[in-house]
């Protein structure tokens, strides 16, 4: 399936800005537009066999896929909960709350489907290798990478009728995923929403944050948009922060600034040569109207 060019070109710029950030670290994994599965080909094969010889067990046992986020379900609280969330939380305002798309039955289709492959545009995983085979990754199977969920997914928007902020956003919820960014730089106002939007998973939850760019402590990056050119093309880009709300450069304004300081440190050189010689000018006619000094 054919993708418009941003969701190709976004993500690829934040991989690159990594891997000049991150050039001496191998402990960690940026996807574009990369499957993410909870188990292998012939792990799936394997739990389907096993389901189909065990329907006589019990209906609540809990499926392998399940058993492997139960440290971060994807919960729907009665009022109790929710008011003991926001004295752990603090006051929150309506821009906080988690989805209201994110349903009951959105959970049912989650938890259900646990094992059927999401597609990220952009996936970020600390902790494990950067490479793992010649070819690399084609896609990110969660059972092959230590059970290691992606912290960081994000999603962008080209049409009105998107499942970011339903669907996806309660399957990564239900996987675990800690931090979720939709950019949706063409629509959101259609759909009351912020052109870049930063979710952050507590106690099983999304929780909307505040404050662009948006600093994800766990991750030591912020992500953040601005005016650029990037591939030849003027628009808005999404780029990484540091803590302070420094944006870090790319691989090619670092290489302009390099040619800068390059041809600044010719010049002075230039200069500087220029200088030695009008004073060894200068004293060859001093020597030869005085003749010599000694």
């Amino acid at each position: 399936m054919s993708l418009p060019e941003v969701k190709n070109l976004i993500p690829n710029l934040l991989l690159a800005i990594l891997s000049e950030l991150w050039r001496d670290r191998q402990d960690w994994f940026f996807g574009v537009n990369m499957a993410i599965d909870l188990l292998t080909t012939q792990e799936q094969i394997e739990q389907s066999n096993h389901n189909d010889r065990d329907d006589s067990a019990s209906l609540d046992e809990t499926p392998k896929s399940e058993q492997l986020f139960e440290s971060q379900p994807l919960s729907l609280s009665d009022d109790s909960t929710n008011l003991e969330q926001t004295k752990q939380h603090g006051n929150r305002n309506e821009g906080d709350r988690p989805d209201p798309e994110s349903g009951r039955n959105l959970i049912h289709s989650a938890n259900q489907n646990l094992s059927t492959a999401i597609i990220a545009n952009g996936l970020l995983s600390l902790g494990i290798p950067r490479y793992r085979s010649e070819q690399g990754r084609s896609r990110y199977v969660i059972t092959t990478e230590h059970n290691q969920v992606p912290q960081f997914c994000l999603e962008i928007v080209t049409s009105a009728d998107t499942n970011a902020y339903g669907q996806k956003l309660v399957q990564y919820a239900a996987l675990g995923v800690r931090y979720y960014a939709i950019y949706n730089p063409h629509f959101w106002q259609a759909s009351d929403r912020q052109p870049l939007e930063v979710y952050k998973l507590e106690a099983g939850k999304y929780w909307q944050q505040r404050g662009e760019p948006f600093w994800m402590p766990e991750l030591v990056l912020g992500i953040g948009r601005e005016w650029g050119t990037n591939y030849g093309w003027s628009r808005e880009w999404l780029y990484w922060y540091d803590f302070r709300g420094y944006r870090y450069p790319t691989a090619t304004e670092i290489a302009e600034k390099e040619r800068l300081q390059t041809e600044l440190a010719r010049s002075q050189v230039f200069e500087l040569q220029q200088q030695v010689q009008e004073i060894t000018d200068m004293l060859a006619k001093y020597k030869q109207r005085f003749g010599d000094l000694s």
